[in-house]
């Protein structure tokens, strides 16, 4: 089984790992995304706003199996060719 990981920063990179779980449904795939600061209620600029559509939809990425990592920390080192993440499930370090 081939694993896929996108690390995406919004929709764009959401749509691309569906397409590329829709063309090869058998490999497993993951996405890391940047945890996005959450909106406070009485908050409702535009800002606020364009941050709360770029958030990926929970049930749209459970109908195509695809896992969400969200990372606090994106480290590249393209020395080691490396990327480092925290998470709240805590370091992971990705080799490309």
């Amino acid at each position: 089984m081939r694993r896929i990981v996108v690390i995406a920063a919004g929709k764009p990179g959401i749509s691309c790992a569906a397409r590329i779980k829709y063309h090869l449904p058998d490999c497993e795939l993951n996405v890391i995304m940047p945890v996005l600061p959450k909106a406070q209620p009485s908050s409702d600029g535009p800002a606020v706003m364009r941050c709360a559509a770029d958030l990926p939809d929970p049930e749209f990425l459970s109908s195509r199996d695809i896992a969400v990592l969200e990372a606090q920390d994106i480290t590249p080192d393209f020395a080691q060719k490396e990327i480092s993440l925290n998470s709240t499930r805590g370091r992971l370090a990705i080799r490309y």
